[in-house]
């Protein structure tokens, strides 16, 4: 996503940051398989290591660590393909729209579009996804973090768009006997929103 200019944006706090991002992660890994760089960043490091403590993100975090760490960037981006980029019928749709109306998706659409335009932002130029995109969504999440935008403002974006089209396309993954780096993949992301859904329930609309 492109977004126009905010002057004034302030720094955001250290878990604020830590939120937009895993969505960060999350959009990259969804928009296009990973190549050796990105895999190399995500293995196995003092950086990345998780603490005695963990709780469900964190594991979820350790496993797709550990999956990097033993993956080929080539077998990953066969993977990909297979699931979401192959010739004709995907294995899997990455566009949320597929899970939340099964009979309009195009009102989905033109809502997720109206509220982008409130938010001030756009396509990026060629770039040809549908907006309804996984890895856009996510994105979209990540500049409503990084702009300050309030709780109230990310709760109704992620309730209305990201939610109800990424938990079924998670399962949907899951499904899928030839996911294998992207079945953690979707198990982190998973866990992820719904500790971000369990926060937002605590947000007093």
């Amino acid at each position: 996503m492109s977004a126009d200019p905010q002057p004034g944006a302030e720094a955001i706090p250290e878990e604020e940051q830590a939120r937009a991002g895993m969505y960060a992660v999350l959009g990259r890994l969804f928009y296009a398989a990973p190549d050796d760089s990105l895999l190399a960043e995500l293995r196995p490091t003092a950086s990345n290591a998780t603490s005695g403590v963990e709780d469900d993100v964190t594991r979820a975090w350790r496993r797709l660590v550990e999956a990097a760490a033993g993956a080929q960037a080539a077998a990953v981006q066969d993977e990909f393909q297979a699931l979401f980029g192959g010739v004709g019928r995907a294995l899997v749709t990455p566009y949320t729209s597929h899970y939340v109306i099964s009979t309009a998706p195009d009102k989905h659409i033109v809502a997720l579009r109206e509220a982008l335009a409130e938010h001030r932002l756009t396509r990026r130029e060629m770039v040809f996804e549908v907006e309804d995109h996984i890895a856009a969504i996510c994105d979209v999440m990540r500049l409503l973090i990084e702009r300050n935008q309030s709780l109230d403002v990310q709760k109704a974006f992620f309730s209305q768009f990201v939610l109800p089209g990424a938990m079924p396309l998670c399962d949907a993954i899951d499904r899928i006997e030839r996911a294998v780096f992207y079945r953690d993949v979707a198990a982190l992301a998973r866990v992820f929103l719904e500790l971000e859904r369990a926060a937002f329930d605590m947000v007093e609309s």
